[in-house]
């Protein structure tokens, strides 16, 4: 006698179910995935530019010599060598590196006219900040936003740098600052 085999596999109205119920997923996601992504693009360009700060004030303190550090002029950063002549690079990053949608913010503001605004920052052979070569203002902030969410949505980063060469990231957001007891990612 043979016997019968309950059919294996899913039926046509049980596979549109699930696709159904995995688009539904999928659009619900979608909105806080993108504002994943924006938000890790700030983080990311916020740790390189750190990166090369503190990569201009280490190699200051190493090869005891000034440095400069160049946010902007057709790479995102650079980081010089200025004691020789001529200034050597020691390490640049790429302008493409970072996202269209990112927007910088230096303080203090570079000069209005220029054509390729740039923001230097010089460190001495002790790691501190000392007055760039150019007489221009040395940064002493910068914040890292995106335009691509609401303002509710985005979380901007900030970089502060100290009269002692001091660096630190911190996160302006006022629902950090106002904790109790205080969030140590606030900025000050």
């Amino acid at each position: 006698m043979l016997r019968r085999t309950p059919p294996r596999g899913f039926s046509l109205i049980e596979l549109m179910i699930a696709l159904a119920v995995l688009g539904i997923a999928i659009m619900v996601g979608l909105p806080s995935y993108a504002r994943w992504i924006q938000n890790s693009n700030v983080r990311n360009t916020s740790e390189s530019i750190l990166q090369g700060l503190q990569r201009a004030r280490s190699e200051a303190i190493a090869r005891n010599i000034s440095t400069t550090f160049t946010l902007g002029n057709g790479a995102l950063w650079t980081v010089t060598d200025i004691t020789t002549a001529p200034n050597t690079v020691i390490e640049t990053r790429p302008a493409g590196e970072i996202q269209a949608s990112i927007t910088l913010s230096v303080l203090p503001v570079p000069p209005a006219g220029v054509l390729v605004p740039t923001s230097t920052l010089t460190f001495n052979g002790l790691g501190m900040v000392i007055p760039n070569a150019d007489t221009s203002a040395s940064i002493t902030q910068v914040d890292v936003s995106t335009s691509a969410l609401t303002s509710t949505d985005r979380r901007p980063l900030r970089i502060t740098i100290g009269a002692g060469g001091i660096l630190r990231l911190c996160d302006p957001h006022p629902d950090i600052a106002n904790k109790t007891p205080p969030d140590l990612r606030s900025c000050p």
